[in-house]
């Protein structure tokens, strides 16, 4: 089964997407699930979603990267059966990096220690998870991650572990059914009258 999943990764994406997916699994009960990814990154919990569900399934994974894998977009691809099946197109780029925090203009001191411990987790999970796919030591990963991070190449991602191969020529098969994964856009809270 071939699905599409392109965009940024909201806050709701993760458990859209794994309710959607589940949907087209029971239907189509497929042996092999191919995912044609490109995410500039997004919400990390919702990439921590995705990606342990994925873990769950007990069909072979292969993620190819059409464009770019960012931030929490690489958490996800890194979620590819194995390295063999984490594949990319030639000129597809890759970012790791630290976790940003939101927060409110004015924001309690409390407020602030409890997101940073939050982000904390979240990158620690994200630099355990880079090191368990590619192979990269954990010291090392966590240089990657450090500050604005890295960006990596096909051929550095090759060379890092993160992809097992490079796509020059990728056709659905006769009568293969692509299925696109759109998450409806965010919606904005109204205002409350006055």
């Amino acid at each position: 089964m071939f699905i599409k999943f392109s965009g940024r990764i909201g806050d709701e994406t993760g458990s859209q997407f794994t309710a959607w997916l589940a949907g087209l699994i029971n239907k189509h009960s497929p042996e092999e699930l191919v995912i044609l990814f490109a995410s500039s990154g997004g919400s990390s919990q919702s990439a921590i979603e995705i990606v342990s569900y994925l873990r769950m399934l007990t069909i072979k994974i292969t993620i190819i990267c059409t464009s770019t894998a960012q931030s929490a977009g690489l958490h996800i691809f890194l979620g590819a059966s194995t390295k063999e099946n984490r594949l990319s197109v030639r000129g597809g780029t890759f970012l790791c990096h630290e976790n940003n925090l939101s927060l409110r203009e004015r924001c309690p001191l409390s407020e602030i220690r409890h997101r940073t411990k939050i982000a904390a987790r979240i990158l620690t999970e994200h630099i355990r998870h880079f090191s368990e796919c590619t192979g990269v030591k954990p010291d090392e990963a966590k240089k990657l991650f450090s500050g604005h991070g890295t960006y990596f190449d096909t051929t550095e991602a090759m060379q890092s572990g993160i992809i097992g191969g490079v796509v020059d020529d990728f056709k659905l098969h006769s009568g293969a059914i692509l299925h696109v994964f759109a998450a409806p856009p965010a919606v904005k809270a109204k205002p409350k009258p006055k």
